[in-house]
């Protein structure tokens, strides 16, 4: 749902002294990004990590993905930083994201083929630790978004939970002792991507303040 950059700025004129200015969405990126590895370091030092996560650094295709997980966050994180600034909406803060995500399933599926044995483990356990180590940063970032003013709610709630779920999934890799790439799939890529998309709908839920209280009106 969209409304008018004009119609916006005319509500940002009327709020007067109800309404402050914010830091760049740059600057806001990397205070977030701060508060997340700070809870993330917090949140693996609770869960345990891995005895040999040294093998993550010295496999080449484990290091790959797990460099894909953080590049996907913070790259998803900045383009939802930027696309709640009224008028910077830009087509590399999707492209970016989107080249991430499938270059990280060309990998799993890569190693899928040429793996003679697959193995699936169940992986409740890494669903539970994506979420728990994603929660936190999502509550700040959603909180922090919402104090913008996002034009574009359900692409900015998107690409907003995909970041925190990238996340998620970057500190699970030093967790999970589990290396089967279709668990990986599974386990790991699969619960990323339906949380990124279930941000379409808690982006309309959450991101609406007293600026654009009435996006769903403004087609």
């Amino acid at each position: 749902m969209k409304i008018k950059t004009t119609e916006l700025i005319k509500k940002i004129s009327n709020a007067g002294g109800k309404t402050r200015i914010l830091s760049g969405p740059i600057i806001r990126s990397l205070r977030w990004l701060l508060i997340s590895f700070l809870y993330l370091a917090i949140g693996l030092s609770f869960l345990g990590i891995r005895e040999d996560w040294v093998a993550v650094m010295q496999s080449p295709v484990l290091l790959l993905q797990t460099t894909l997980y953080l590049c996907l966050s913070i790259f998803s994180g900045i383009s939802a930083f930027i696309l709640s600034v009224p008028g910077q909406e830009r087509r590399w803060l999707h492209i970016i994201p989107l080249v991430t995500l499938t270059l990280w399933f060309v990998i799993i599926l890569y190693e899928i083929f040429n793996e003679e044995h697959l193995v699936n483990p169940v992986g409740y356990y890494c669903l539970r630790d994506i979420l728990i180590l994603a929660f936190i940063p999502g509550i700040a970032l959603f909180i922090m978004l919402r104090k913008a003013a996002p034009l574009n709610l359900e692409k900015t709630g998107m690409l907003s939970v995909l970041s925190v779920g990238a996340l998620g999934a970057f500190g699970t890799q030093f967790i999970c002792t589990i290396d089967s790439p279709l668990h990986f799939l599974l386990w790991h890529f699969i619960p990323v991507l339906i949380i990124g998309l279930l941000g379409v709908f808690l982006g309309k839920l959450f991101l609406k303040n007293h600026l654009n209280p009435e996006l769903e009106n403004n087609e």
